[in-house]
């Protein structure tokens, strides 16, 4: 059986990679992706939370949630999601984040929650980039650090 979990590791760096569904809301509700950045792939028929805002998935949706928001899956169905989770070191160290927008809208939007609506077609490309994504934590080479922080 395929693992779902994920992480490529290097120094005070971590990336991971999951996807869930129904069976796996105790472990994705829990406290082990608390403290990282997610983006988030939610199919259609999913419920979750953030902050203390309610969603109701219609069409595929992109969320890109920081550590300091609450996120749960209140409802999922047997499709699965998919999450990416990063810490800050990885991704977002202090001389980058102008560029990367860790701290910009993307990520913390005190307005509204970053969320993209996707088409079906969109829906596919994305899923089929999170595989890749996937296959490329699964591995774990050299130059697998430049390739995850290029995407």
């Amino acid at each position: 059986m395929e693992s779902k979990n994920i992480t490529f590791i290097s120094n005070y760096k971590k990336i991971g990679f999951t996807h869930f569904n129904q069976d796996d809301l105790e472990l994705i509700n829990g406290d082990f992706y608390k403290p990282f950045i997610k983006i988030v792939f939610v199919p259609e028929n999913y419920i979750i939370k953030i902050d203390f805002k309610v969603y109701e998935i219609e069409q595929p949706a992109l969320f890109f949630i920081n550590t300091n928001q609450y996120f749960s899956v209140v409802k999922a169905t047997e499709k699965p999601a998919h999450l990416i989770y990063y810490n800050r070191d990885f991704y977002c160290v202090q001389i980058h984040d102008a560029e990367v927008a860790c701290d910009g809208l993307l990520f913390n939007n005190i307005f509204e929650i970053p969320k993209v609506n996707l088409q079906l077609n969109e829906a596919k490309l994305v899923e089929q980039l999170l595989h890749q994504i996937k296959d490329e934590l699964n591995e774990k080479n050299s130059s697998s650090e430049e390739m995850f922080v290029s995407t």
